[in-house]
């Protein structure tokens, strides 16, 4: 699990190179979203992530970002 939480609003640059070289994974990513149409405005997106991948995102102040990876069969 990788998070960050923001007090004021900043850039967040996540590497993922402690991933070990050539296995995939998938990124579930939970994130403060003022548009997602949930009760507690959490965005939910997934995405295929490497060693060799990089993961932006601003946050807003006092938002924050969850990234849980799971393995890719």
């Amino acid at each position: 699990m990788v998070n960050s939480v923001a007090v004021q609003p900043r850039g967040l640059k996540v590497s993922f190179n402690f991933l070990p070289k050539g296995k995939k994974y998938i990124a579930h990513i939970y994130s403060d979203d003022d548009s997602a149409n949930t009760r507690t405005n959490v965005g939910i997106e997934s995405r295929e992530v490497t060693a060799d991948s990089v993961f932006e995102k601003h946050l807003s102040k006092q938002g924050g970002v969850a990234i849980r990876l799971t393995p890719k069969n």
